[in-house]
């Protein structure tokens, strides 16, 4: 049968339209004159060397550039040079998994992957071929999900849905081949996945190829989403203040670590597990709260707090005591880490403590111009060094002499006092943990008490701990 370029002819049921050079077209041979037969209408054409066979289901490409002999285009589907899948013939496998790691993907945040489309066919008998059609199927997963959900489908520069471009695909000729207009080396379409929540999502994208066999192709594309699991971590795992005197404060920093596949997600702090005198304050990243919130409540955060994989989020630790009371407690993350470790917190563990003995010194009747002295201990019942920086003695008003005194002399004899009394802060009486110090105390009157009085005074202990005992005077 023969044919002439730039005309057009219908024998039968065979229309036949030519445009290119004669030697540029590859002739029909048997294979054409056998579909004429089985009664398909075929459309050949030749643009730009190329013969093209349009049938019911599909357009069949022939040979580029006026190649004569089998010309076979392959498709070679790709993404991100992870091979997925190859087609060349009806009997090829036409099915493939994407899996998106979307773990990474904060949310209300975009993650792309292009799906590339090549040719790997014979370049010395170069076939085109082109895509017909990108349909993704795809349930939404939230009621969020509306004009935008969590998998589409656009085109590469992200201006069109796939379902859009069906038209606009290009011709995909061989690597190597020097492309025409309307022809390209690569063709791609982009899978986008929005984060929404942490549910997994999937979808089938139905590629159609023209122009592999004699018949449209459909490469099946399975999409899955895998989400990875956070893990939360404190840094340090326990903030401790071993002693924060009553009505001071003091602060420590920690840090919230993310070290799991997943962006970690924390809607709230649940604060009920700690005193009131903790506070706790979220300092970085700036814009998800502000404020401090004080222990026993629970803190619901103004936004979630997101942390990427391998970041951190850092808090302030505030203690501020009303007593020196022990305090333990935990504070407890919700979120999407149902295992995430509480943070322990402890203060006033190692709180100084002074006990004295007795509390009353009763001297009794002493005649005036001599003195009667008793010991007074002062004690360390707590964890840490007892530093005593002052003893405040004063006595009676009504009374101008002097009658009570103290004696130091033998601290220093002791090694409990570094100097010569007075005690200040700089020269404070020193005691370990149990030790104690006895200290004399004599009465030593000046003139005889009026019938009904006697002579009283006290004696303040004042130190690092915060009780301030005090001790009662009286003789006669």
């Amino acid at each position: 049968m023969a044919l002439a370029c730039r005309s057009k002819e219908r024998l039968g049921r065979l229309r036949v339209i030519r445009t290119g050079s004669p030697t540029g077209c590859a002739g029909p041979g048997r294979w054409l004159a056998a579909l004429w037969a089985a009664g398909w209408p075929l459309l050949v054409s030749c643009n730009d060397g190329a013969a093209q066979l349009e049938t019911p289901s599909g357009v069949v490409s022939a040979c580029l550039s006026g190649a004569k002999g089998d010309c076979k285009p392959v498709a070679e589907l790709a993404s991100e040079s992870v091979a997925l899948g190859q087609v060349s013939s009806a009997m090829s496998d036409s099915s493939a998994t994407l899996q998106l790691d979307v773990g990474s993907v904060a949310m209300g945040k975009d993650l792309t992957r292009l799906v590339t489309l090549s040719n790997s066919g014979d370049f010395d008998l170069p076939a085109g071929y082109r895509i017909g059609s990108v349909r993704m199927l795809y349930s939404p997963g939230s009621p969020a999900e509306g004009d935008v959900q969590a998998l589409e489908c656009w085109s590469a520069d992200g201006t069109k849905r796939c379902e859009h471009m069906d038209s606009q695909w290009r011709l995909i000729v061989p690597k190597g081949y020097a492309p025409k207009p309307g022809q390209t080396t690569a063709e791609s379409f982009a899978i986008r996945f929005k984060a929404f929540d942490n549910k997994p999502r999937s979808a089938l994208v139905r590629i159609g190829l023209q122009g592999i066999g004699l018949s449209a192709l459909t490469f099946t594309l399975h999409v899955a989403t895998k989400s990875g699991t956070p893990k939360a971590n404190w840094l340090p795992k326990d903030v401790s203040f071993p002693y924060v005197p009553p009505k001071h404060c003091a602060t420590q920093e920690v840090q919230l670590v993310n070290t799991g596949g997943a962006v970690l997600a924390i809607d709230s702090i649940d604060l009920a597990g700690i005193d009131n005198s903790f506070q706790l304050l979220l300092t970085d990243p700036p814009g998800v709260d502000s404020g401090w919130h004080h222990g026993g409540t629970a803190w619901t955060l103004v936004k979630p707090l997101q942390v990427a994989v391998g970041g951190s989020a850092l808090f302030q630790v505030m203690f501020c005591p009303a007593s020196d009371n022990q305090q333990l407690g935990h504070v407890k993350l919700v979120g999407n880490d149902a295992s995430a470790p509480a943070l322990s917190v402890a203060a006033n563990s190692s709180v100084p403590c002074i006990a004295v003995s007795p509390t009353w010194l009763q001297f009794g009747s002493v005649a005036v111009g001599s003195q009667s002295p008793m010991g007074l201990t002062v004690k360390n019942c707590g964890s840490q060094e007892l530093l005593v920086h002052e003893l405040q003695l004063t006595e009676d008003k009504g009374d101008a002499y002097q009658e009570f005194l103290m004696d130091l002399s033998g601290l220093v004899a002791s090694g409990k006092l570094d100097a010569p009394p007075p005690l200040s802060a700089e020269n404070p009486l020193k005691l370990g943990v149990n030790e104690q110090a006895t200290i004399d105390v004599n009465y030593a009157p000046a003139n005889v008490n009026q019938a009904g009085t006697q002579d009283t005074g006290e004696i303040r202990v004042l130190s690092n701990a915060y009780a301030q005992p005090v001790i009662k005077l009286q003789g006669n």
